[in-house]
């Protein structure tokens, strides 16, 4: 366990957010790249969003009241998940800069096991590249960090409403538009045609509404006891959605304004998935929905749905992964394949080394657009840099016409670090061995009732011998003893891939974030 091979990344983010930075003028930045939630309070000081609203599953496919009620196992399940193992997966790549962890679990040890656990998976990387890691309890103890170490400005993976008003190096405002799926639609960037639905705002405040509303001014849910314009307001958002959905033809997709993993997303292929969804949308998600746009977020349009036409013809799924400079300067990092459950759940990537230089030119010209979008079409206060995914279908290009742009549907902006970061930094680790180079790698995301150490035990020749399997995030939970962790496995053939995985799989199982 303390003699891991040592891992040196072919770059890292710190590398890349010094590109073009003015040598007289360096800023200090700070990654904070965990996850955070709309649904669920993550502990004490850590209440969910109410702003800047994401819908993750579980805020989706719960009434807010059944996100209250989470059992304490499940709630730990998701605290080990967004706090802990998506900031070691996400921060994997970040090289020397300073990295901030919220320390959910140090009431229960000290160090916490977040601690604990962070500094063994960067144990593996070279000297140079590990992160400068930083720990607190929650966002807002993060000023006094900043001020201590010297950080001028954050970079955060998701907005979190408590750390509004501190510097970052992209304001929660702007992160909000350009993750949303509405600015996708009205960028003028190829994507499925688009029909935008924006709810009317509700003038009338819960205090001025009804007893009922007054009573629980602070609840994101209508109650269904009001008897004041609130749920009229209400039902009449609903039918105007559903009206078109169920009169459209099939198949089409359906998409909230800000999601990822698959939450968020409908594809409706079929009447039994229709009328599933309306139960669905008009039980809990609309009314969820629509009640969680307030005047604290109107300016952010958190309830817009979209309706896509559904790509059938689609011949591959890609994610581009590239990091755009501070001088607005677009820089290839890979393309991989998506891996997709039922068609919308991300839960992985597969990437084929050797392909890389042909697929940097394939996707020379969308990059490039993209990065206009994002950082040179001067919206008004919108500018980002930093890393960025897209993900994109390729449908086959016309008869006797060369493919072009035309056959790239944009789907999804991560404007973000992308799931796929660390597959884009590991190509020399896995490829530069003259015995026995591995073209091809792919992230897997486990859970399993053994620990780190016994994983390690248990898959020595891969890890030792072969350096076929690299542990970016691991974290074991004493109290329900479950490992949840992301992993980079490679090998040399698909088929060599596909058994590795499977290996891996008899042991484990396969999760994908809440």
């Amino acid at each position: 366990m303390d003699n891991l091979p040592i891992i040196t990344l072919d770059t890292t983010l710190s590398d890349l957010y010094q590109i073009g930075q003015d040598p007289e003028k360096p800023s200090k930045v700070a990654l904070v790249a965990c996850g955070w939630s709309s649904g669920v309070d993550l502990g004490p000081g850590r209440p969910r969003n109410k702003k800047y609203l994401f819908q993750e599953n579980i805020t989706v496919a719960k009434s807010q009241a059944e996100c209250d009620k989470l059992s304490p196992a499940k709630i730990r399940e998701i605290q080990g998940k967004f706090l802990s193992l998506v900031t070691q997966r996400d921060s994997f790549g970040a090289g020397n800069m300073p990295t901030i962890f919220f320390t959910w679990d140090e009431d229960e040890s000290s160090p916490s096991r977040t601690e604990v656990e962070a500094f063994k998976t960067f144990s593996s990387l070279a000297e140079h590249q590990r992160p400068q890691l930083l720990f607190c309890s929650k966002p807002s103890d993060l000023p006094e960090l900043m001020k201590v170490h010297g950080i001028d400005a954050l970079a955060l993976k998701i907005p979190i409403d408590s750390a509004e008003e501190l510097g970052q190096i992209t304001n929660c405002a702007t992160w909000s538009y350009f993750n949303s799926k509405v600015a996708i639609a009205e960028s003028g960037l190829p994507t499925p045609k688009t029909t935008v639905f924006e709810p009317e705002f509700c003038e009338v405040s819960p205090s001025d509404c009804c007893p009922s509303c007054a009573a629980h001014p602070y609840e994101t849910e209508i109650p269904h006891s009001c008897t004041g314009q609130r749920l009229n307001w209400l039902h009449q958002q609903i039918s105007t959605f559903l009206s078109p959905v169920k009169a459209r033809a099939l198949p089409f997709v359906i998409k909230t304004q800000q999601s990822g993993g698959g939450g968020g997303t409908w594809i409706i292929d079929s009447e039994d998935k229709r009328d599933t969804y309306i139960k669905q949308a008009q039980a809990i998600i609309l009314p969820k929905l629509f009640a969680s746009f307030t005047s604290l977020n109107k300016d952010l349009r958190p309830a817009t749905l979209m309706t896509l036409d559904y790509v059938s013809n689609s011949i591959k799924n890609w994610g581009l992964t590239f990091f755009i400079t501070c001088t607005g300067e677009p820089i290839f990092l890979s393309a991989t394949e998506q891996k997709l459950l039922d068609g919308k759940f991300w839960y992985g990537s597969s990437i084929n080394y050797i392909q890389q230089p042909d697929l940097s030119q394939k996707f020379h010209s969308i990059m490039h657009k993209i990065t206009h979008f994002v950082f040179h079409s001067q919206l008004p206060g919108h500018q980002y840099f930093g890393p960025i995914g897209a993900d994109i279908l390729e449908t086959p290009p016309a008869d006797h016409l060369p493919p072009s742009d035309s056959n790239y549907l944009i789907v999804d902006l991560n404007v973000r670090i992308p799931g796929s970061f660390n597959l884009s930094l590991l190509s020399s680790y896995f490829t530069s061995r003259p015995q026995q180079p591995l073209t091809l790698a792919s992230n897997q995301f486990i859970t399993t009732s053994i620990d780190r150490e016994t994983f390690i035990q248990q898959f020595q020749p891969e890890i030792y011998a072969t350096k076929a399997i690299v542990i970016m995030a691991w974290y074991f939970d004493p109290v329900t003893s479950t490992s949840h962790a992301g992993l980079v496995v490679a090998a040399r053939s698909g088929d060599e891939l596909e058994d590795l995985q499977e290996r891996v799989r008899r042991v484990t199982r396969e999760w994908r974030l809440e």
